[in-house]
């Protein structure tokens, strides 16, 4: 229970101070203020357009049923207070409503006759023709007595059928690019929070090691919970940033639910979604956490406090060639090499959700990924944390290898 509770105050303690950190509310929340700046306004134009959205049409007849029919079945644009012709033509004038259509149906003939300064629109006036033409037809066949059967005759539509040669059309698939542009977010993302990760976590391992605390630390507890303690805050500091992202994505999609933008674009923000979530996410993390522990040891190896900011180039330079790869070649999802990498640590979390989110791999494959990249990141730890001790006591000023050598030496 003792050696919980050590690990936990560890992992409590690092979480905290690092939860508090510049870089981490800069790096948390710096690209939501970035969004909010660009979604505001477009939610308040949104908003405006919608509450600017008065009825501009009405729709007035010499039969009450006819007119309600109509407003019932295309309540869109239509003003349902206006109920009469004086009303309208009122309303017209003043400027409340853009025009409005009379309909004047007698024995024989219906008739629509459109009303305003400017030309009806044209989806207000393809809806009133198609309610007339149903409504002339009822009506013929009521003057011309026809029985059922030959009611049915005269109503028959024409049938329009297309038959499209597919070699000679290139069709647009909304799936594709759905998964294109969640391959690039996953991508983008991962690599947006790696580069922060790994500087955060290689500073403050080197700037433990410069005060001389971490001397005192030992004394107390051993430096495999030490190092184990530190991944698992600094992995826990990952998910919460990951957590405020989903969020306040949800958190912005709510909020323009209802605008114009969303609604003709649900399905492909739903596939978008779906493609970004479940097994990419998991790679996310994984590829983050190992990354992470590498980063550690290259802090761990530094000299001095101010060699900090630059202990983590190693990492942030492997980070920058699977990030470029996985970019180059993400036109060839099924080439060899891509396939190779994908199994990879340390490129995997870059190449496997591009061809997970591009359905090119099967679920064994993916399982066996995951698997790679989990041994290696158990056995890394438990490598690292073995040493830990020595690499963070050695102070030469040999070359990185070498210093790298000594502290695995030590004991």
């Amino acid at each position: 229970m003792n050696i919980l509770n050590k690990l936990w105050v560890i992992i409590s303690e690092t979480y905290k101070s690092q939860l508090k950190s510049f870089t981490f509310l800069i790096s948390a929340f710096l690209p939501l203020i970035f969004a909010a700046l660009i979604m505001i306004p477009l939610t308040m134009i949104n908003n405006s357009e919608n509450n600017s959205e008065s009825p501009s049409v009405a729709l007035v007849s010499n039969q009450k049923t006819v007119r309600d029919n109509f407003i019932k079945n295309y309540p869109k644009d239509m003003d349902k207070k206006i109920n009469n012709r004086e009303q309208a033509q009122t309303a017209v004038k003043n400027g409340d409503i853009d025009g409005y259509m009379f309909l004047n149906v007698n024995n024989d003939r219906v008739k629509a006759t459109y009303y305003g300064n400017d030309e009806a629109d044209v989806n207000v006036k393809t809806h009133v023709m198609k309610y007339i033409s149903l409504l002339q037809n009822n009506l013929n066949n009521k003057n011309a007595n026809l029985n059922a059967h030959q009611a049915k005759i005269v109503n028959t539509q024409p049938k329009y059928d297309s038959v499209i040669h597919k070699h000679t059309v290139q069709e647009y698939n909304e799936s594709d690019d759905a998964k294109h542009l969640a391959t690039n977010v996953c991508i983008f993302v991962m690599y947006f929070i790696l580069i922060i990760y790994s500087s955060i976590t290689a500073q403050t391992i080197a700037n433990e090691k410069g005060s001389k605390i971490i001397e005192v630390i030992f004394s107390s507890t051993t430096a495999m919970k030490y190092f184990i303690g530190k991944i698992i805050a600094i992995a826990s500091l990952i998910m919460t940033q990951i957590v405020i992202y989903i969020i306040s994505g949800l958190v912005v999609y709510q909020m323009n639910a209802n605008s114009s933008l969303i609604k003709d674009n649900q399905h492909f923000i739903n596939l978008i979604i779906k493609s970004l979530l479940g097994t990419p996410l998991i790679y996310t993390v994984l590829g983050i956490i190992l990354y992470v522990i590498l980063s550690a040891v290259c802090g761990a190896l530094v000299v001095k406090a101010s060699d900090a900011s630059k202990a983590a180039q190693p990492v942030v330079l492997i980070s920058i060639l699977g990030f470029v790869l996985s970019n180059t070649l993400q036109s060839m999802p099924n080439s060899l090499i891509y396939k190779i990498c994908s199994y990879v640590p340390l490129l995997s979390n870059y190449f496997m959700p591009t061809r997970i989110i591009n359905g090119n791999v099967g679920t064994s494959s993916v399982l066996i990924s995951i698997l790679i990249l989990v041994a290696t990141i158990v056995l890394i730890t438990w490598f690292i944390g073995r040493a830990y001790k020595g690499l963070m006591l050695q102070n030469s000023n040999n070359s990185f290898l070498i210093r790298l050598r000594d502290g695995f030496r030590y004991r």
